[in-house]
Parts: structure tokens; C-alpha cells; sequence
């Protein structure tokens, strides 16, 4: 791959060789090098933000201009935290940081050279996954990503160019997206810190601390959707069109349970379909969670959850209680807000024409929604929960005010089993490791 940005074959950076571009986006730039030391093939990934910066004629990395030097400097600060946080995984499935390093005016991340191909690469070839494959796929997928949110950590950017399929058929999580995230919310470039199709709706609110776990079920589920449907990356509908079509009734993606439903597990697809829930509430709140409701891949178990997390009212009191909103209404207003992100977009309903998937449009009284039995709401007349939620969302609130150490040990002490105590723990975390 040629990139007139990238560093030339032969370039040193310490003891790696440069022999060629892996990829490259806004963000920075991702090479195939050789670590002179070792013997052995690594990826090596560059910081350099097009937005903010460009590359001198003496290959150092420079702000495009004295303005954009402080922004610059910020994304260089979130580049290495990530790598910090990235090298304390040792996971089979996530793509392992060796070590980082300064050089050239910017920063590197020394990783595992995966050998394989992208899924993106693979669909791009053959249209679809055979179930086997695909139930593999989020095996490996999820187990490497409860690690991540275990450490409280959410991945951001799961799509099918950021997972490597090896020889083996077993898959890595490559490309955490969370300095990404940031330096796009400092440049205020939506396009920059997401992939539509595969963002979640929260994801679309720069300012919203409401994305976790759940964020990244959704992700991998459009992934899975993507797997089964064979609909190509560029017309899967972004979840900000599945909104405001839900929200007017003219129709939203066909149910996975629907279009795979001659090749595909009926469970499978179901759990497919909770997972791509828009309303962020109404997903499953953990990879556990989902995991319980996916069939067995190769007749392994999947992870271990608790008991309750396995009924509908205890599903539904997780969302609740993470997020606090109670009524559909509240998210309908949320996305009128965000409605101008999606302008110009269609909703997509896969239908097979000539072999190949198309985009049309469905009349919704004809294309209902499945609700698996499973995951229906409980009876709007159970109260406690909401009650209980409505408490913890309130003093969630005032933790954040507050914004103390003491605070957030009090938040969790008193809601333990709120889906709030990952944001809690982590902010309690990285108070105390700064002191």
C-alpha cells in the first residue's frame, strides 16, 4: 500500500526496520517493520493526525500550523495513554502492545505482526460467513472484548477492518479507537472517531459518558449482521438513520432473524437482533449477557454470567439503571437532536437481487419487528427498579459534580449492582493512580 505520508522503506526507528504501509487513515499510519534485534516481523503504528499535522521533508511529524500545535500536542498525550493501557493485555484475540516509544516529533506503538487477512477482506471476497464461522468469530470476538471492559476499558471501533482472521480461523481485535475518539472530539470531526453502520447511537454525542460495554455488543452485533446479510460496508444504515426512521414508522433494518433465517441458527439470530437495538437501554449490558443468549461455538460453553443477569427483568434493570431514562419519548427527542448528522441517509433493507443485496425501502406495517421471547419488557406496572434507578442515576449525578475520590467510593458502596460501577471503578482508578 503507497501513502506519499508514509515514512520510506529502509527508515530506522531504534532497532525496526520500515518495509512497507499496512494501512493508513486520519489518524496515522500502520507498518509492516523488522525488529533488528529479534529476527522477527512487527507491526508498527504512527501517530500523525492529517487534521492537525503533516510530514516534513526531514520525516518528522509537524502541526500544520502554530494553532493546531496544542491539539496536536493533546492527541499525542491520549496517543500514549492508550498505548499504556493497551500494554497491560496479554489476550489470545487482542492484538498485543510490545512497547512505545517517542521519535520523529511523534510517537509509536510496537505490535504483533498478525498474519491473516481482515474480515472486511474475506466478505469483501465471498459476500457472507456460514454460521460455524460466524458463532466462532464472536466467540473470539466477545472473549477478547470482556477483557478489555473487565479492565474498564471500551474498545470503540469494532468493524470488520479492524478484525484479523489468522490462518487457524481464529480472529484478533486489532485498533482501539479511544485516542481516536478523543482527538476527533477536539477537532469536532464526528467522521473521524466512528464507523457508520457500526456506531452505536451514543457514539454520535461527542459529550455523552454513557458509552460502555454495551456500545461495543452493538458493534460486534452490526458486525454479525453484516456476516449473515451480506449487505457491503457503505449501505449499512447508520444508527442515527435506524433512529429517525423507527421514530417516524417508515421502517428499519430487516430483522436478522428474517434475512438469515435459512442458514442461521434461530438463536443466533436473535441475539443478533437484541444487539442491534438503537435505544442503548434495550441491548444486552454486558458481553456476559449476550454471550448467555448466543448458541455454544464448536459446543464450547459460553462465559459464565450470573443468574440473574439471565432474566428479562434483570436485563431490563441494568439499562435502566445505567441510564435513567424512562420513557421511549426521551430517546426520540435525543435523536432529533443528532438528526442533522444523518442527512441525505436511507434506511437499508437487505432483499437479494441478482445475488447481490440492495438497499429498498419497506412499508412498516409489512416488515414488523421480531422481539425474541426472551427479551421482552417487563410489565410497565413493576416499579422498584425504575425507582432504584432513578436513585442510583441521582447520585451517579452528584459523584460526577463532586468529583472526589470519596465520592465514587460512596457511589459504589451504595449501588453495587448498578451498570454504573465500571464508570465508577475507573474514575475512582485513575484519581488514585494520579495521587
Amino acid at each position: 500500500m503507497d501513502n506519499i505520508r508514509a515514512l520510506p522503506e529502509g527508515t530506522r526507528l531504534e532497532e525496526y526496520r520500515i518495509e512497507g504501509v499496512l494501512g493508513a487513515g486520519g489518524f496515522g499510519i500502520t507498518y509492516r517493520a523488522t525488529d533488528a534485534n529479534l529476527h522477527k516481523v512487527v507491526a508498527v503504528k504512527e501517530y500523525l493526525p492529517t487534521e492537525f499535522a503533516t510530514r516534513a521533508q526531514d520525516s518528522t511529524v509537524v502541526p500544520n500550523s502554530s494553532a493546531d500545535a496544542r491539539d496536536y500536542a493533546w492527541g499525542l498525550q491520549r496517543f500514549l495513554d492508550e498505548a499504556r493501557t493497551l500494554a497491560r493485555f496479554d489476550h489470545p484475540n487482542l492484538n498485543k502492545v510490545h512497547r512505545f516509544f517517542e521519535a520523529n516529533g511523534t510517537a509509536y506503538l510496537v505490535l504483533d505482526y498478525v498474519e491473516g487477512e481482515t474480515l472486511s477482506e474475506v466478505l469483501r471476497r465471498q459476500g457472507t460467513l456460514p454460521a460455524g464461522e460466524v458463532e466462532r468469530l464472536l466467540a473470539d470476538v466477545l472473549g477478547g472484548l470482556a477483557a478489555v471492559h473487565a479492565a474498564g476499558y471500551v474498545h470503540r471501533d469494532v468493524k470488520p477492518g479492524n478484525l484479523m482472521l489468522r490462518p487457524d480461523g481464529s480472529a484478533v481485535v486489532l485498533d482501539f479507537g479511544a485516542a481516536r475518539q478523543a482527538v476527533g472530539q477536539r477537532s469536532k470531526s464526528v467522521t473521524s472517531i466512528l464507523t457508520p453502520g457500526y456506531a452505536p447511537i451514543e457514539q454520535y454525542d461527542t459529550k455523552a459518558e454513557d458509552v460502555g460495554p454495551w456500545s461495543d455488543v452493538y458493534a460486534v452485533g452490526m458486525v454479525a449482521y453484516r456476516c449473515i446479510s451480506g449487505v457491503p460496508d457503505g449501505e449499512l444504515p447508520d444508527a442515527v438513520t435506524r433512529a429517525r426512521n423507527q421514530r417516524k414508522g417508515v421502517g428499519d433494518l430487516a430483522p436478522a432473524a428474517t434475512v438469515g433465517k435459512r442458514g442461521y441458527d434461530t438463536k443466533l439470530l436473535e441475539a443478533i437482533d437484541w444487539a442491534i437495538e438503537v435505544n442503548e437501554e434495550e441491548r444486552p449490558q454486558s458481553v456476559a449477557a449476550w454471550q448467555a443468549a448466543l448458541p455454544a461455538a464448536g459446543g464450547v460453553a459460553p462465559h459464565p454470567v450470573r443468574k440473574e443477569q439471565t432474566t428479562p427483568a434483570a436485563k431490563l434493570e441494568q439499562a435502566r439503571q445505567r441510564a435513567g431514562w424512562g420513557t421511549s419519548a426521551k430517546v426520540a427527542l435525543a435523536v432529533a437532536g443528532m438528526a442533522a448528522l444523518a442527512a441525505g441517509a436511507v434506511a437499508i433493507f437487505p432483499r437479494v437481487d441478482g445475488g447481490r443485496p440492495v438497499a429498498v425501502f419497506e412499508d412498516s406495517e409489512r416488515t414488523k419487528k421480531v422481539v425474541p421471547a426472551p427479551f421482552e419488557p417487563r410489565a410497565a406496572a413493576d416499579r422498584s427498579a425504575h425507582d432504584q434507578a432513578g436513585d442510583a442515576m441521582a447520585e451517579w449525578e452528584e459523584a460526577k459534580r463532586t468529583d472526589t475520590p470519596a465520592a465514587y467510593r460512596a457511589f459504589i458502596a451504595r449501588h453495587p449492582g448498578s451498570a454504573l460501577i465500571g464508570l465508577a471503578e475507573a474514575k475512582l482508578a485513575a484519581m488514585e493512580g494520579a495521587q
